[in-house]
């Protein structure tokens, strides 16, 4: 009947508010309320009941020798405190002793950490001091490929690299930043003007890296136990340049027009020149390794046919 009165009363709202019929949110306001004004009766039947059971207990107390039952409570009451007293500073002992054991033991332990702390520090700076006396280039790697240190002379030998170097740095990011300014070729037989990343990740333990027409690096990478990479690039131009130097020397003796015999200290032939074999008639095999002397003593193989010619050279 409420709800059908507050319904016909919603209804009576003007449209503009409202709109069409009775509004959805009316009827939940509505049964909210009801929901609300039924909890509230319930709680009030809960206080009267709960009223009823404290004055139950005061008539049970007044008519108790309140005395006697005072001075029993009141003697219960100090045992328990004496007690809870004794249980209270047992626990405080107790907690006492734990925290300073804890206290002890962090000490201890951050005592330990900050020991092993120095300890790394003093390795580091002992393998760094090691690492910048090398006279080789020299970088290393973790397992993931991340730089760990390096020395100065790795800087010098790569001068592009200087500001980009930092402990994390990639060793696949450095071999980009190195692909513009070098070529790489095999020790046995190098080939200069070839791409470094296939010799950087193949399996041969050295090769060539030039740089300009002049600087040439023999490259090495090892890996370690753990599966990083050590990184040393010695300096080998002044040896690329005396071998050059020997290449040309070498194709000036075997143009030469004059026969050309070298020999060691010893007297012993190691090399001869094309022009030799062509004067004196004797071959190479026949003469390295034996002295000058073989070519006048007639002791070569066939020296009655190069008789003549030998003493004629």
């Amino acid at each position: 009947m409420t709800r059908t009165a507050g319904a016909q009363i919603g209804c009576q709202r003007p449209s503009r508010f409202w709109g069409l019929g009775c509004p959805k949110i009316y009827h939940e306001a509505e049964d909210t309320l009801a929901l609300a004004a039924g909890n509230l009766l319930k709680h009030v039947e809960i206080t009267l009941g709960n009223t009823e059971k404290i004055e139950q207990l005061k008539q049970q107390m007044d008519s108790m020798d309140s005395d006697e039952q005072f001075v029993e409570l009141r003697n219960l009451l100090k045992e328990y405190s004496l007690r809870d007293d004794r249980y209270s500073v047992l626990l405080g002992v107790i907690l006492l002793l734990t925290v300073l054991l804890l206290l002890i033991w962090l000490w201890r332990t951050l005592e330990r950490l900050d020991r092993a702390r120095r300890l790394a520090e003093q390795s580091h700076e002992r393998l760094q001091d090691a690492v910048e006396s090398l006279g080789e280039a020299f970088a290393l790697f973790d397992r993931d490929g991340r730089l760990v240190l390096n020395n100065q002379t790795f800087i010098r030998f790569y001068p592009w690299l200087k500001g980009l170097l930092r402990p994390g740095v990639t060793l696949e990011q450095i071999r980009k930043w190195n692909a513009p300014h070098m070529t790489c070729g095999s020790v046995a037989g190098e080939k200069p003007g070839e791409d470094c990343a296939g010799f950087a990740n193949s399996e041969a333990p050295y090769y060539f890296e030039r740089i300009g027409k002049d600087r040439w690096y023999l490259a090495s990478n090892r890996r370690t136990k753990e599966g990083g990479t050590v990184s040393v690039r010695t300096d080998v131009s002044g040896s690329k340049a005396s071998e050059q130097e020997l290449r040309k020397l070498g194709r000036a003796l075997e143009q030469s027009p004059a026969s050309v015999v070298i020999t060691d200290t010893g007297g012993v032939i190691e090399y001869v020149n094309p022009k030799f074999e062509q004067v004196s008639g004797y071959s190479a095999a026949e003469v390295l390794g034996r002295k000058p002397s073989v070519l006048k003593s007639g002791e070569t193989t066939d020296a009655a046919s190069h008789g003549e010619r030998s003493e004629g050279w």
